[in-house]
């Protein structure tokens, strides 16, 4: 059957009562029944408690990807991989696992490097992608590269850049995006889905953060009014704020949670 559906594993909003929330995210993307995707895996072992409540079998997923390594995000890899088996594969960024946390002096920071280190031993005996810029991974399914410098402070080197996965699913209804952490970056996000997909519906999935300048405000309007954008599923990492603004810009915003699932049929 040609249809997406997309499970809210783990958020920290709660959708369905029935399931657990935390400050972490990780959803389930099932496409055309040759794709089930685990994007993201949460802060810790929740996800398994969510999975069993929603009756989602785990060791059925063909691909997972890790957006960025925050442990919001990670957390849950060791869990996860007791459970699988050898041949899943792994996306990631092809940095993911240069730290970019530096003290005031420029060093970087140890538990940091010690993280990186803990996800790169359990990934070795998995099959693992590391992206670069733009990817098409099937006939379906692109990823790219998110990098967003980061702003100079006490604790942080100016020259370090955060780097995300973003995956995007096409087809002929219309274009799928989805994110863990946009950053700063999502208005350049939506910039980049209309040069390449102009006459496209579109639906966004994602962590977005938006600074309070105006300008950026401004083009972030105009993008969202030329994009043909259907849906917007917010989640993890979003701000009350931003949500609200966002929402008075494009009333079809909305609060993702954990147990919630959207179905889109006839995609072809």
């Amino acid at each position: 059957m040609n249809r997406l559906i997309v499970t809210t594993l783990i958020d920290n909003n709660i959708y369905d009562k029935r399931t657990v929330g935390e400050f972490g995210f990780s959803l389930i993307i099932e496409y055309k029944n040759k794709n089930k995707i685990m994007f993201d895996v949460g802060y810790s072992n929740l996800f398994l408690t969510n999975a069993k409540k929603l009756g989602v079998d785990l060791n059925t997923i063909t691909e997972f990807v890790l957006s960025h390594r925050h442990k919001s995000h990670t957390g849950g890899v060791p869990h996860l991989l007791r459970l699988l088996k050898a041949e899943n594969q792994f996306i990631i960024d092809k940095n993911y696992f240069e730290p970019f946390l530096r003290n005031s002096v420029g060093s970087l920071v140890k538990s940091q490097i010690d993280y990186a280190d803990t996800i790169k031993q359990h990934l070795k005996r998995y099959p693992t992608y590391y992206v670069t810029n733009e990817y098409r991974y099937s006939e379906s399914i692109v990823f790219i590269t998110l990098k967003d410098e980061l702003e100079q402070s006490k604790s942080l080197n100016k020259q370090n850049v955060r780097e995300a996965i973003v995956m995007i699913i096409e087809s002929k209804k219309g274009i799928f995006l989805f994110f863990g952490a946009s950053y700063r970056k999502f208005p350049e996000l939506l910039e980049y889905l209309y040069k390449k997909y102009s006459d496209k519906e579109k639906w966004i999935f994602g962590g977005v953060v938006l600074s309070e300048n105006d300008s950026e405000w401004n083009f972030l309007k105009n993008q969202i009014e030329i994009n043909n954008i259907q849906q917007i599923e917010l989640s993890h990492c979003t701000e009350n704020s931003t949500f609200k603004k966002l929402k008075e810009i494009f009333p079809n915003t909305y609060f993702s949670g954990s147990g919630k699932i959207l179905e889109f049929k006839d995609l072809d």
